[in-house]
């Protein structure tokens, strides 16, 4: 008798098991996929923001460099016309 009632349950016992594990394997390789999967969009992102990165940089140095340019330019306008208007008070101032 003890055998028969030992055998449904270990009937029972290895169903649930193949069952299981199924599903386990089934939830676990779903896991790794999603993870793989975030794991490449998070590598993406950190590229994406290394370009964007790099670009601003870029775009900020250009303006910088371009505004120092600008200043330059206007530095020597205004020398020039600085060293003209002395000038012709020192030629007025000879002639007259």
């Amino acid at each position: 008798m003890k055998n028969l009632l030992n055998k449904p349950k270990a009937r029972v016992m290895r169903m649930e098991l193949a069952v299981n594990p199924a599903g386990i394997d089934n939830n676990e390789s779903q896991r790794r996929r999603l993870e793989d999967s975030l794991q490449s969009l998070s590598a993406q992102v950190r590229q994406i923001d290394k370009q964007l990165t790099l670009q601003v940089d870029t775009e900020v140095w250009m303006n910088f460099r371009n505004q120092i340019n600008d200043l330059s330019s206007a530095k020597s306008s205004i020398k020039e016309v600085s060293f003209n208007k002395k000038h012709d008070k020192v030629e007025g101032a000879k002639q007259g």
